[in-house]
């Protein structure tokens, strides 16, 4: 679910100059946390103000790629679609469509086996973002849809897909701090 948060016109304006193309307030605030989190060792919680590890030490959690538990707020540690590498939920969904615009050749064949929402060219409302390597605007989704849209087209072109995630320490998360690996593999 998303929250509405109000923010003075002059924090607006820093991260409006923090933006690359055409991102959403959301994705720079999510860029800033992201960028915290690798940097520091701890991160301090705003009810307790003691510090608590970002990343939990133990075993992964082998999630289920066809029904995985709840991903929101979580992060890739590491990522790979076929041979490439993947930072972030987004970057996983370009990333799968640039793979499956290759396989396939064209865009209507892309549009008919995605399940995500694409147009070609540029659009930048709606929460859609343009991807100019590969001509075509992408609508942001979500961490569940984002694994969900890729792992559909993994399938469909036959290709691995591999994830190893992290819950975010909070109290909304499926799993606060503890860490997930989500593989998907074709037969051969």
């Amino acid at each position: 679910m998303s929250q509405v948060i109000r923010i003075s016109e002059s924090i607006y304006e820093r991260l409006e100059s923090m933006a690359r193309g055409f991102d959403t307030p959301g994705s720079v605030i999510e860029r800033l946390l992201e960028f915290y989190e690798k940097n520091h060792t701890s991160v301090v919680s705003p009810l307790n103000s003691t510090p608590t590890n970002v990343v939990s030490q133990g075993s992964f959690k082998t999630l289920n790629p066809d029904n995985p538990s709840n991903l929101s707020h979580t992060k890739i540690l590491e990522g790979r679609f076929g041979n490439e590498r993947v930072e972030n939920w987004m970057q996983l969904l370009y990333v799968a469509h640039k793979c499956a615009l290759g396989y396939y050749g064209n865009f209507e064949a892309l549009r008919k086996a995605t399940q995500s929402n694409i147009v070609k060219g540029s659009l930048s409302e709606k929460g859609y973002r343009e991807y100019p390597g590969i001509g075509i605007s992408i609508q942001g989704e979500d961490s569940n849809n984002s694994w969900r849209n890729a792992l559909h087209l993994a399938r469909e072109i036959n290709s691995d897909i591999e994830v190893v995630l992290q819950w975010r320490n909070s109290n909304k998360a499926a799993y606060p701090g503890q860490k997930g690996k989500l593989i998907w593999e074709p037969i051969k």
